[in-house]
């Protein structure tokens, strides 16, 4: 009976840890009137790890290493947004700033 538990406890052991591992951050990327933000990137500062939005302002990044981490999300036309996390997070909302830049005088001669 011992000889067929251990094998099971085991099993359920591995893959409640891999559920606990394979948590990650993820959320939605809009502009400051609520609209989805499609192509937007999405980096771990730090790391190689990023994404992007996909044509609904959703990102997913399966980060499984320490916390906290910053996260920084960047958009044309748009100011780039840091966002520091304590612990993986679902369903984060991130709303981007609209940049103007003005450019300065061009000569055509």
């Amino acid at each position: 009976m011992c000889s067929r538990v251990l094998p099971v406890f085991l099993i359920v052991l591995f893959i409640a840890g891999a559920e606990v591992h394979a948590q990650g951050i993820s959320g939605t990327v809009t502009d400051d009137s609520g609209v989805a933000l499609s192509g937007a990137s999405v980096v771990v500062k730090g790391t190689t790890m990023g994404t992007v939005t996909d044509t609904r302002g959703v990102f997913a990044v399966n980060y499984t290493g320490a916390y906290p981490v910053t996260l920084a999300i960047s958009f044309i036309g748009f100011r780039t947004q840091e966002v520091e996390l304590d612990a993986a997070v679902s369903n984060l909302r991130i709303q981007l700033e609209e940049e103007i830049a003005f450019g300065g005088e061009v000569v055509i001669s």
